[in-house]
């Protein structure tokens, strides 16, 4: 059985290393073409993030042509551990 409290353990333990990693991923290039993407894809993005910036994150999720979007203008960048459900319905249903 998954132990929530002992995996965010984990991910807190190296926060400072992941946020570096993520930091390197934004200022980097990529190499891959966004709009090339066909597969659709799902964003759920929590409009109190304060990890990834509005700017970031609307300028990734307008570059994928098939990209649908759900909004929570009362969750922030762990906008899964009360979402959840909605997101596993979406994906089950999804596909």
């Amino acid at each position: 059985m998954m132990d929530m409290h002992s995996d965010l353990q984990q991910i807190t333990k190296y926060e400072i290393n992941g946020n570096a990693q993520q930091f390197r991923y934004l200022v980097k290039p990529w190499d891959i073409n966004l709009a090339e993407i066909r597969q659709p894809v799902t964003f759920w993005r929590g409009n109190k993030d304060k990890h990834i910036s509005d700017t970031v994150a609307n300028k990734l999720m307008s570059s994928i042509p098939q990209a649908t979007i759900h909004r929570f203008p009362d969750e922030g960048h762990t906008l899964f551990f009360t979402q959840w459900e909605n997101i596993v319905k979406d994906w089950a249903t999804g596909y």
